[in-house]
């Protein structure tokens, strides 16, 4: 071998034929992430074999591993924190329960968000019942004929109340005429005497 060295001319560049992954920022930045955990503590957090994950429920990038989501457990997931939000605040997403009148849930306030937010929903059933319009005019012209005979029955009860109110009233009782008059007394044939 050193022979062989001996032959071929010297190298132009001292760069390695193989790819050096050490060299490449990102792989740095995960080998130098890793190395320093692995010198700190090593923390094995074992995820659950595949049909025994019932209760187990992944938040933390331990609880990933080195791989991703699992695709079985309809749970929101980031592995290695991708698609986390980062301002975001838990429970900001919460909405509060409203009632209406009756004292039924209103879910306006679900329906009513993001794009919906400056929409008209309808979200009740009494959105759905038709309403039907009624004519004003008739409306009107009922009023009217209500008010007059309302008015009508109004006077002939004051009339009615007026007459006995005037009959019971003492200065309004007849006078008797001070006149004397004279009558004769006749008596009767069918009283006997005895």
């Amino acid at each position: 071998m050193a022979a062989l060295k001996e032959l071929l001319p010297p190298a132009k560049s001292s760069g390695t034929t193989h790819y050096d992954h050490s060299n490449d920022p990102w792989f740095k930045q995960r080998y130098s992430a890793a190395e320093a955990d692995q010198s700190v503590t090593v923390k094995v957090n074992l995820v659950p074999l595949y049909r025994k994950r019932d209760g187990f429920r992944p938040s933390k990038p331990e609880d990933f591993g080195d791989g991703g989501a699992f695709p079985e457990i309809h749970y929101a997931q980031y592995p290695l924190g991708m698609g986390r939000k980062t301002g975001a605040k838990p429970g900001q997403k919460t909405l509060p329960v409203t009632v209406d009148e009756h004292g039924n849930v209103t879910f306006d306030a679900i329906v009513k968000q993001n794009e919906n937010a400056s929409k008209i929903v309808y979200s009740q059933h009494m959105d759905l019942v038709p309403k039907f319009l009624k004519n004003e005019k008739e409306e009107d012209e009922e009023e009217k004929e209500i008010d007059e005979t309302t008015q009508q029955t109004k006077a002939e009860l004051e009339k009615i109340v007026n007459r006995r109110l005037s009959a019971a009233q003492p200065k309004n009782v007849p006078t008797q005429s001070s006149d004397s008059k004279f009558i004769k007394y006749k008596p009767s044939a069918t009283v006997c005497s005895v």
